[in-house]
């Protein structure tokens, strides 16, 4: 058993223990040690109203393994010479005894080896042991207690060093502090039902200061409880350094508080299959924990139930623990040797904090029903390298993997859509990550007070390379904050960048904004220092207007078109600006809503033109290239009205011999294929019959609607 040298907390732990059976409602019999009424003795003097106990006599008329019975000879004392203060003390063959709540023992003079302790004494049901009653008895080998007993005081039977054998009241309801502690001879004991309900108590000291009830008791090393128990009590084997398999039974529900505790030989655990309660510390530093064997009910796991197990090196978490209704927090906190850990069929949660600072785990692979982990569950996990989060985990709880310094492999779960705050703080191993679409929306609030902040990688300050996949619509806010990020290319889906995205991105030298960002938050580049070039490439963008989007950013440059929005905005934050070359033009598209058809121009004279004819402006279409090797040909049917627009040279003279009208290039197509534009044709339709889009949910709708998908009719500039 572990001993702490806090000597002053120590003795306050000892005098708040020896002082709880005073306390009024917790002990219903008033039990006061023997020692206390015999001080009265020692301080006797002559003109003491009351004489010697020896001129009382005994006449003991039962052999030393037999229970007394009410037929044996019994002198009363008188309650004129013998009153103790509020108590009166009779004496009945080796044992003292008061009558208050029925019989108490409360001193022993005998020398028995093998004692009963009687059902009665005197016709009063025995119902409790004092303290000390039997303390460092050398003769005792077995005890066997009344069938009335319900408490047995503090150091009852401590220091009893040759008592084997121990046969509690099936009525037993408390235990007091280091009851039978130091009983080095006990191998074995059976705990009554009694003692494992609700009303069950176990009194010991502050764990890790002071002792339990068997604490010292070094060769226990079997606990049996009986048929029927609900709970193991609180308390109830703390610091038993004897133990070394438990078995619980399928009756228990509950392993209560620090039952446990400190069982320094303990192995092997057994929950059973009725255990859905593990209360705090119950198996906490239990240094040769080996193998435990949890119940399939299991929903509650307490706080700290395996922390410090330093034997622990694998275990098997059951799917009612791993759930939504499921409570714990830091069940193997520090456990240094576990290196294995999986999760029951079924498992949906990772429970909060339960591997924190678990170094030994190097790899963690979690199934696929598996939807969030919650915070702090793998805190602090110094070997971590490797984690497969499956395909089903859509949250990642705050400090999920916070310090883990080894951690280098992630593979995301593609459904994954929130990672908290320091999720991923302070992975120093972390050099690169590839991140899912669903982890960037469009946000419901995108203001500088209003919108919701996520920093999962702050500190990462190695994370040197990100890749975002397509699909991704909106940078969440303080996303990459504090991170090594040199360099980031955005996919094409991207339309915004969040306030403070990049905050403290020391290393990003460069960054390029593509036509496709429409949006740039509040101080998204703030303290930047390396940040030299800012290349943006939408002439009508967005930037935040609380403190500048490059707050002290002091070295950075805008590279955009003249007379852009960027340009503007420059010159109002004196950010020094270059002027480039347009390459690219924008397409809009706009809906005849007589005929059906949609129309394609980048000309903005046209675009007025059309809208004041009636005709609806869908807005930004893709941006094609000014030049390329590959034309898009525009053509108009002058009897029907309708426009078509094609790649192909064969199809523009079939489409020409057939009566349409050449129209000439109406823009180009990009010759890096940037993003697709899907052709549909719908073969009902006598206008708009051809349908063009870079949107493959549109795509779809229109094919489930009985359009037919052409292919890929030309490129948009990515």
């Amino acid at each position: 058993m572990k001993k702490r040298s806090i000597t002053k907390a120590f003795a306050i732990c000892m005098a708040a223990a020896l002082a709880v059976p005073a306390i009024a409602g917790i002990n219903p019999y008033n039990v006061k040690a023997a020692e206390e009424y015999e001080v009265y003795e020692e301080n006797a003097t002559d003109t003491d109203a009351y004489e010697e106990e020896s001129e009382y006599t005994v006449e003991d008329t039962y052999d030393e393994d037999e229970t007394a019975t009410d037929t044996d000879t019994f002198i009363e004392v008188d309650s004129d010479e013998e009153d103790f203060g509020n108590y009166e003390v009779y004496t009945k063959g080796d044992f003292k005894y008061t009558r208050e709540n029925g019989c108490t023992i409360v001193g022993y003079t005998g020398n028995k080896t093998n004692l009963v302790i009687p059902d009665t004494l005197d016709g009063y049901d025995v119902k409790a042991i004092g303290e000390q009653v039997f303390y460092e008895n050398k003769t005792l080998r077995t005890v066997k207690l009344g069938s009335e007993i319900t408490y047995i005081g503090g150091y009852a039977f401590k220091g009893c060093t040759n008592l084997t054998s121990v046969t509690l009241s099936p009525n037993l309801k408390e235990i007091y502090i280091e009851a039978f502690m130091n009983c080095s001879s006990l191998k074995t004991i059976e705990i009554p039902a009694s003692l494992c309900t609700k009303n069950g108590k176990v009194y010991a000291g502050i764990k890790g200061w002071c002792n339990g009830v068997f604490s010292g008791c070094n060769n226990l090393s079997t606990a049996t409880f009986a048929k029927e128990s609900k709970i193991i009590p609180a308390n109830m084997f703390l610091g038993c350094d004897g133990l070394k398999s438990i078995t619980i039974p399928n009756s228990v529900t509950t392993i209560g508080d620090g039952a446990f505790y400190d069982c320094d030989r303990l192995t092997d655990v057994n929950m059973g299959k009725g255990v859905t309660t593990i209360e705090s510390e119950a198996f906490e530093e239990c240094d040769k924990l080996v193998n435990v064997t949890f119940s399939p009910k299991l929903t509650n796991g307490g706080s700290k139930t395996f922390a410090n197990c330093d034997s622990l090196t694998k275990v098997n978490l059951p799917a009612s623990l791993c759930s939504k209704k499921a409570q714990s927090a830091y069940m193997f906190d520090n456990d240094k040797n576990l290196t294995t850990v999986s999760f029951g069929k079924g498992s949906t949660f990772v429970p909060v904090s339960a591997f924190y600072n678990c170094d030994s785990i190097k790899s963690i692979t979690l199934p696929d029903s598996m939807t969030e982990i919650k915070e702090l569950a793998f805190y602090d996990c110094d070997g971590l390298t490797t984690l497969d989060m499956g395909k089903g985990v859509k949250t990642v709880g705050k400090a999920a993997y916070y310090s883990c310094d080894k951690l280098n492999n992630i593979k995301f779960s593609p459904k994954l859509t929130v990672l908290d705050d320091d999720s991923f703080g302070e992975c120093l191993g972390l050099t690169k990550v590839s991140l899912p679409k669903g982890l960037f929306p469009y946000p419901k609030d995108t203001s500088y007070y209003g919108a919701t902040y996520y920093e999962p990688f702050k500190g990462d300050l190695n994370l040197k390379e990100v890749k975002i996949a397509e699909g991704s619509i909106y940078i969440t806010h303080g996303f990459f904050s504090n991170t090594g990020i040199k360099n980031i290319v955005f996919p094409s889906s991207v339309v915004g960048i969040g306030n403070l995205a990049f905050e403290d991105c020391d290393n990003l030298k460069s960054i390029k904004l593509g036509y496709n960002i429409e949006s740039v938050g509040s101080q998204a580049f703030k303290s930047c220092d390396s940040l030299e070039k800012v290349v943006i490439y939408n002439e009508d963008i967005r930037f935040g207007d609380y403190y500048s989007v490059f707050y002290q950013s002091p070295n950075v440059t805008i590279y955009s078109y003249k007379n852009s929005a960027a340009h503007k905005y420059a010159k109002e934050n004196k950010i020094p600006f270059v002027a480039i070359k347009a390459t690219t033009t924008l397409m809009y598209r706009l809906y005849n809503k007589n005929s059906g058809e949609h129309f394609y121009t980048s000309n903005k004279s046209e675009i007025n033109n059309l809208v004041k004819a009636g005709w609806v402006n869908e807005g930004k279409a893709w941006r094609a290239p000014l030049k390329s090797k590959t034309p898009v040909y525009r053509l108009y049917n002058p009897n029907s009205g309708d426009h078509h627009y094609t790649t192909s040279g064969a199809e523009k003279k079939s489409l020409v011999k057939a009566g349409w009208k050449d129209e000439g290039i109406g823009w180009y197509s990009d010759d890096k294929k940037g993003v697709p534009l899907y052709r549909l044709y719908n073969p009902n339709a006598t206008t708009g019959s051809h349908h063009y889009t870079l949107n493959p949910a549109e795509k779809n709708a229109l094919v489930k609607a009985g359009w037919k998908y052409e292919g890929e009719a030309w490129y948009g500039v990515k």
